[in-house]
């Protein structure tokens, strides 16, 4: 993520929103993929995703992470995703990869090079799963955040904002397939999913 990105400034609901994020996200993880590793780009101060799916080797990494102690093994790396040269990892490394509410995030000049990254350490058969707000959903975001529902800074550092057709585009322009790509709405419409097999 940015160097600017604070991510541990919660709003009153972040923690909500984040769980409801990472069960959107954990549906869509088949079974036959969760004994490989999963990659949780932006995983957040606080890894909720992680923490609440299951997987045999979980990784995140995130310009701001804390120092992670518990039962299951948590792989933490603190990097700035539109900074780093590439992804620490090796060619067809990861069964899984996502960007939970990320995408927004980073720069749109550095998208491309990111997700051909992405694509890169994805092993055949490997799943990518992003989440992001849709365009519409902005103004109630802004409302959110000055009522202190949601992370103000957190609104501030978003990048851009992206209709299905965009993220279409992006995501198959760093060489993924269009015909594998899915998408979806969740939290009324608000919220945009998608993923793409490799």
């Amino acid at each position: 993520m940015p160097g600017e990105r604070i991510t541990n400034s919660y709003g009153l609901l972040e923690r909500y929103l984040a769980s409801r994020r990472a069960r959107m996200a954990d549906r869509l993880i088949p079974s036959t993929l969760r004994g490989g590793r999963l990659l949780d780009l932006g995983c957040g101060w606080t890894p909720v995703f992680l923490l609440t799916t299951r997987f045999q080797e979980k990784v995140g990494i995130d310009s701001a992470v804390k120092r992670y102690e518990g039962r299951e093994p948590i792989i933490l790396r603190t990097m700035d995703l539109e900074e780093m040269e590439a992804l620490p990892f090796p060619d067809a490394h990861f069964h899984v990869v996502t960007m939970l509410a990320v995408f927004e995030h980073i720069a749109p000049h550095a998208l491309p090079k990111l997700l051909q990254d992405i694509r890169r350490v994805l092993r055949p058969g490997g799943r990518l799963i992003l989440t992001t707000p849709c365009p519409w959903a902005d103004p109630w975001l802004q409302l959110m955040a000055h009522v202190g529902l949601v992370s103000r800074e957190g609104m501030q550092q978003h990048r851009g904002r992206y209709t299905r057709r965009m993220i279409a585009r992006h995501v198959e322009q760093a060489g993924f397939d269009p015909r594998k790509m899915r998408f979806g709405y969740f939290e009324g419409f608000f919220n945009s999913w998608m993923s793409v097999d490799v």
